[in-house]
Formats: structure tokens, sequence, C-alpha cells
């Protein structure tokens, strides 16, 4: 089903609003969420991204423990999870610092909402040449009144041709699919109004 839906956001993605659009590569996106959990609604309550194991030392000697991290949707906190070897739950932390890396999904449904976005097609009309899009880099500011702030999983996305290094760069917010800062700039993106 992950192979579909990704063929099917890859179809979509070539022209958008009469903008050419280049496929994602499957080499420049994240690798894919580990288990994707959904709400009543159909919409992603959580998404474990990644699942490891690991030995550590503890006061009764050397102990192998199997952990994830992810993000819960509902809660807009990361987690980290620590299980027993046989499934068994031992410790669960949520927090916003805790949020991670971007998935496959989350970075297709964010390129998706980049394209979709009235003033980004504006902006991105009069090329002509096939415009290419890239990301993954989270971004958080640590006011909470702040459009990203911690929990809010925001995420850059940048435009560019096989000419121009950058056309566009924008700024999504993953908790309610919407574009805080349709033109990011860093410095006048940071300050309080």
């Amino acid at each position: 089903m992950k192979t579909t839906l990704t063929m099917l956001l890859l179809l979509l993605a070539f022209n958008c609003a009469g903008i050419k659009y280049m496929p994602v590569e499957d080499a420049d996106l994240p690798n894919s969420a580990v288990e994707i959990i959904l709400n009543e609604s159909g919409e992603w309550h959580e998404l474990v991204i990644n699942d490891w194991q690991d030995v550590v030392s503890t006061p009764k000697g050397k102990h192998k423990y199997r952990y994830q991290q992810g993000f819960n949707y509902t809660k807009k906190q990361g987690f980290i999870r620590t299980f027993e070897m046989n499934g068994q739950l031992v410790n669960e932390q949520y927090g916003v610092d805790y949020d991670g890396r971007m998935s496959k999904e989350e970075m297709l449904v964010a390129y998706e909402i980049f394209k979709s976005h009235p003033d980004i097609k504006q902006q991105l009309a009069h090329f002509k040449v096939p415009i290419m899009l890239q990301g993954g880099f989270n971004y958080a500011v640590d006011e909470s009144d702040m459009p990203c702030s911690k929990g809010m999983r925001c995420v850059h996305v940048f435009a560019h041709t096989a000419i121009e290094p950058l056309v566009a760069h924008a700024v999504i917010r993953m908790t309610d699919r919407s574009v805080p800062y349709p033109q990011f700039n860093h410095h006048q993106n940071n300050k309080k109004n």
C-alpha cells in the first residue's frame, strides 16, 4: 500500500496548475515510517519513525532493549519508547524535543501542500522549466506563540530549477497541514509581530 501511495503522489507531482515539477526521486526522500497509526477520521495519529535495538549497561549488567522513536500528531509531541525484547513496554517518554526526522510519507504530503498553496503557485507560475523539490529539515523555535513552536512539526521545503539554486522556500506545519511561511526568510520569520 505504501508503494501505491508513493507512486500516486509521484505521478501527481509532475504537473500541478500548469507548473511542471520533476518527479521526486526515492533516493532523495527520507526513509518510510516504520508504522503509521490512523485515528478514527483516517488522519495520522502517530508515526513510528525509528525502531532499533541496543545493548546497554544496567546495574544488573548488560541488557538488550528495543527502542522506538516517533511523533504523536494528537498530542503534538514526539516520543521515545523502550521495550523488552519480548515486546513488553518498559518506558515511554513524550516531549516536544523528541520530534525526530520526517518520514517519507510526511515529506510527500509536505510537497503536495507546498505545490497547492496559492502564494507559492503564483511565485512559481512564470517558470517554463521543471521545478525540483527538496526538503526534510525540521524547523522549530522555542517561543510557544510562534507558528512553528516546538511540537508543530514544521519542515522546510525548497524549490529549485536546473539553472537556479533556489526559486522558493517555504515552511510547512504538518500538525494542521498549513503553510505559515510561504516565503520563508529566517531573519523575518523569527521576529514576533
